[in-house]
């Protein structure tokens, strides 16, 4: 008789201290909740957003999914979507314009001598998010061809975090960026300051959305040495946005 007693209060206090649990459970997360409508601020965006996502500095957020979850994205190395991509820009145009004078067109060899040079042509396209857009294609020039343009059709294009040419973390992509890219071109002069010279200038231009002037940079190369780099930098103001443009050629003598 004892022992049945003894289950009994037993059994009568477990079950108190579950009930009790149970309580301090709910409790919990009734202040959880509060907790939680307390952080939510409705004046920052969602932290899925584009806005946040692309934002090149940290942004206050709210959740709308458990911290820490891993939503899909189409490019998940870069947590972006193919949306995205037209938000870097802010929706900057493309004229599609071309140059007034294209070139391609030599008719006679530059030099008295021949040489061929290897060229990469490198583009960055920050638009100061997070991630900018990196276009390469490459060419050759020599003696019979030494003036081109630049073809909007052979860019690469890649997306990359930050926005300078020692990025290595590079993710391929098949969308271009939404600018023109169809005004650069390439041109080799022969300064001849004295017979024999094998010294040629490279200049790299990008011509105006409006054809009125060209901006362009130059450098002497040796073709006694091994290599040349050239960089020429632009900014266009789109919609209240300054997209800042890097073009590096860089040549490879033989």
């Amino acid at each position: 008789m004892g022992y049945v007693l003894s289950m009994k209060i037993i059994n009568l206090i477990l079950f108190t201290l579950t009930i009790a649990n149970l309580l301090q459970s709910a409790s919990f997360a009734d202040q959880f909740d509060d907790l939680g409508d307390a952080l939510f601020d409705p004046k920052l965006p969602i932290c899925s957003d584009s806005l946040v996502r692309l934002s090149k500095e940290p942004l206050d957020c709210n959740f709308e999914e458990a911290p820490g979850s891993q939503p899909k994205f189409d490019i998940p190395a870069l947590e972006l979507d193919h949306i995205d991509l037209q938000e870097i820009f802010n929706g900057a145009e493309s004229s599609g314009g071309r140059l007034v004078n294209p070139m391609g067109r030599a008719s006679r060899p530059l030099t008295p001598f021949s040489f061929s040079v290897s060229c990469k042509a490198s583009l960055i396209s920050d638009g100061k998010k997070r991630v900018s857009f990196l276009s390469t294609q490459s060419f050759e020039m020599n003696q019979d061809k030494y003036e081109l343009s630049l073809s909007d059709k052979k860019w690469l294009h890649s997306l990359m975090e930050g926005n300078t040419f020692e990025e290595r973390r590079r993710i391929p992509i098949s969308f271009s960026p939404n600018i023109d890219l169809s005004k650069f071109s390439i041109q080799l002069t022969y300064p001849q300051r004295y017979v024999g010279d094998n010294r040629l200038n490279l200049r790299v231009c990008e011509q105006t959305r409006d054809h009125d002037f060209r901006i362009c940079s130059q450098k002497e190369m040796s073709l006694s040495k091994e290599s040349i780099l050239v960089e020429l930098y632009s900014e266009v103001q789109n919609r209240q946005q300054i997209i800042l443009k890097t073009l590096r050629i860089n040549c490879q003598i033989h």
